[in-house]
């Protein structure tokens, strides 16, 4: 079986693992980066400068991409280079049209992709080729609704064929906003985020233990609460800090807690080097978030062995199990944020969160090669199904 797998450098964390389960497997994937000024770097994709022909470049053509060989097969990835500030350019437009030639020549059985098509791309939709969308925000973030995306959203449900989603707990909303009839419908989960256990972490970079908040800073990750929850935890735990780790900009005025001394600020990309020293020495990762889907935030806390204090909000129940992996709290709700806080801040609590994480994440049934199964059994579902609708 060919897969074309289609995908963003911001999902190379979780893309990169399940790619080599399905390979291990014998599924023959090509891995596509479509990649342009504004998304050339990630937790795993850091490429220095693009380069300015608009064409399908093979892997090896980036210096940069070198140090994650020992992650991935280079020989089976391309990069989708967009060389231009704007989706609209004719040079956008001259791309697609040669992505879309290769695509169609290579003779792929399925083509994969993680994030809807620019409209520079629509033409992708026309090729006649089972489809699936995975779709990573089943509804959109309260931040996210833009009227180009949602445009861009809805082609991409109107012109995939199947569609797999990464949690359970939006089906049914994903289903009635967009008119996707349930048998088009596929589920699974995120796995942890395996890259980052290659990477030893350094000395600490604060001489005061601490909780982590990681990832870009939007008004739907509700940092003003956890900074709120922040004053009422230290009454009971005065030397503890709080770092918040990501780019960003804030929906409130962050300098109310960074001049107190005990909020510390890293608003900038975080590499993925320090991002393992921070989660490594942190208490626990928190993610206070008003609204959301599921997270990678907490994939990369437990790829690290590290408890995540969450919000209960979007599917974020369904990767933490409260008080095995973690704890969850309802949202917008500071006290209750600074009460589970002061419960998590004790060792024994902690080391036993981290054995049920080892237990429950890194083997069995939400391990990346039972995932990487059930996404077979998808992907001959689908051949054969529009196998038989093409002969009735």
């Amino acid at each position: 079986m060919k897969v074309a797998y289609i995908s963003l450098s911001v999902f190379a964390d979780c893309d990169i693992p399940l790619l080599n389960a399905l390979r291990e497997k014998g599924i023959d994937v090509t891995y596509y980066l479509i990649m342009s000024d504004r998304n050339r770097q990630g937790t795993v994709i850091d490429i220095h400068s693009m380069k300015t022909e608009a064409r399908v470049y093979p892997a090896s053509e980036y210096p940069e991409l070198k140090a994650i060989e020992r992650l991935t097969d280079l020989g089976r990835m391309r990069i989708v280079n967009m060389p231009v500030a704007h989706n609209y350019s004719w040079t956008s437009f001259v791309l697609a049209h040669r992505f879309r030639k290769e695509l169609k020549a290579d003779g792929f059985d399925i083509i994969h992709f993680t994030w809807p098509f620019d409209y520079c791309f629509f033409g992708l939709y026309g090729l006649d080729t089972p489809m699936l969308h995975t779709v990573h925000d089943p509804i959109p973030h309260s931040s996210d609704e833009k009227f180009i995306y949602n445009l861009q959203r809805r082609a991409a449900m109107r012109r995939a064929d199947y569609f797999m989603l990464l949690n359970n707990t939006q089906k049914e909303q994903f289903k009635q906003r967009y008119s996707i009839a349930d048998d088009r419908i596929f589920s699974s989960r995120l796995s942890i985020y395996t890259h980052l256990a290659d990477h030893k972490p350094g000395a600490s970079l604060y001489d005061k233990p601490y909780i982590l908040f990681m990832g870009s800073i939007n008004p739907h990750k509700g940092i003003r609460y956890l900074c709120e929850a922040m004053e009422e935890a230290r009454k009971a735990h005065p030397d503890l800090q709080l770092v918040i780790a990501g780019k960003g900009a804030f929906d409130f005025n962050i300098e109310d807690y960074t001049s107190r001394g005990y909020v510390k600020l890293m608003n900038r990309f975080i590499e993925v080097g320090e991002l393992v020293t921070l989660v490594h020495h942190s208490q626990f990762v928190c993610c206070p978030y008003i609204d959301a889907t599921q997270s990678g935030v907490i994939m990369s806390a437990f790829a690290l062995c590290k408890p995540v204090l969450a919000t209960r909000t979007g599917a974020l129940h369904e990767m933490i199990e409260d008080g095995r992996h973690g704890m969850l709290v309802p949202p917008r709700d500071s006290h209750s944020l600074a009460q589970a806080i002061i419960r998590m801040n004790s060792s024994e609590v902690l080391e036993g969160m981290t054995g049920n994480i080892i237990q429950d994440y890194c083997h069995g049934d939400k391990s990346w090669g039972t995932l990487a199964d059930k996404l077979i059994d998808c992907y001959q579902l689908m051949i054969k199904e529009i196998s038989r609708r093409s002969h009735i």
